[in-house]
């Protein structure tokens, strides 16, 4: 059953790119930003927490100037909750800050940055993966206005920290070879590993995700495309052992609709998929535009999506929160039993 965070609109105009994250004691947090329009200096990270099935009021939890704060992933590091986020004008720009609570998320610690010359280091939008050794390795990416460029960041010490692991390479100067990509590129990771090795889905410019693979997480292949339609927005995948499951708006155009959304399931490491539940509806026309006609009256800028799918497993169910119109954050708690 589909609940929101907040009433739409209630504590601010726009929010948008959620995080979320189940803990042991059934606390649940979801991160996200939000202020008056993505990019504008009020926008910051805000936190709601969920215990015993009630959201509480939103707080904000890193607003440490301004200028517009983005993208925040939250993850557990040891004993207690790392946040990462981003901070800056212009994606370009960005650097990465990141603070930790010991209390569930109740307190937070002092913001800290990470040092040039990787300070946009860490997280951006999916969950670290966590290997046998116990590092993490952090989906990441470098962006300009010509080029989208994949990248993994590693940390040995639970995120207090990151280095640069690898590039993830994509073809865009073969346009003879396969895969080529006529667009900016890729961003956005979502990682997964198995017993063949680790793997990753980029969101793309090219109507479909991408893939690359590698055995032991530094040498990657080049990236593929797998036929799965991609609308040049997040992607989230989770898994359940060794049953893999993707969310995503399955629409194969570049910048195209963010409806409907759908969990995906995959027995074969990713090989194939198939739709095993609807969180949202195909396009409706006239629903699209009753939702415009009240921004246009109330005075606010809306866009009609279901976008930015964020996902977590733990217990026997699947945690999921996503962009609801940019006016608040769904959130489904999902018995595994119905993802068959």
């Amino acid at each position: 059953m589909k609940t929101m965070l907040f009433e739409p609109g209630r504590y601010f105009a726009n929010c948008h790119a959620s995080t979320v994250l189940a803990l042991a004691d059934g606390t649940v947090l979801c991160a996200y930003f939000a202020g008056t329009r993505e990019k504008d200096p009020d926008v910051g990270i805000w936190l709601s927490r969920r215990t015993e099935g009630k959201w509480a009021q939103p707080v904000c939890i890193a607003k440490s100037e301004q200028t517009a704060h983005w993208n925040p992933v939250l993850f557990e590091d040891g004993d207690g909750v790392r946040i990462c986020y981003k901070v800056g004008r212009e994606i370009p720009i960005w650097r990465t800050r990141t603070r930790v609570s010991r209390d569930g998320g109740k307190t937070w610690s002092p913001e800290t940055a990470y040092p040039e010359p990787l300070a946009d280091c860490g997280p951006v939008r999916s969950k670290p993966l966590k290997l046998s050794d116990g590092s993490l390795i952090a989906p990441n990416s470098t962006e300009t206005p010509q080029d989208w460029a994949p990248r993994l960041d590693i940390s040995h010490d639970g995120g207090a920290s990151w280095e640069k692991l690898c590039d993830l390479p994509i073809n865009k100067t073969q346009r003879d070879k396969p895969g080529y990509f006529a667009g900016k590129g890729a961003i956005q990771l979502a990682l997964w590993q198995s017993a063949s090795g680790l793997h990753a889905f980029l969101r793309t410019t090219e109507g479909e995700i991408y893939r690359t693979d590698s055995a032991d997480g530094k040498t990657w292949c080049m990236a593929y495309p797998t036929g799965l339609p991609n609308n040049n927005s997040g992607i989230e995948t989770v898994q359940d052992d060794q049953t893999l499951f993707l969310v995503c708006n399955p629409v194969g155009a570049n910048w195209g609709a963010r409806f409907p959304l759908v969990i995906l399931r995959s027995d074969d490491d990713g090989k194939t998929f198939r739709t095993v539940k609807t969180l949202e509806p195909e396009r409706d026309e006239a629903y699209i535009e009753a939702v415009l006609a009240q921004g246009a009256r109330e005075g606010y800028h809306v866009k009609v999506e279901y976008s930015y799918p964020a996902a977590m497993v733990r217990g026997g169910r699947m945690y999921v929160t996503y962009t609801y119109h940019r006016r608040s954050i769904a959130f489904w708690e999902i018995p595994l039993e119905e993802l068959k």
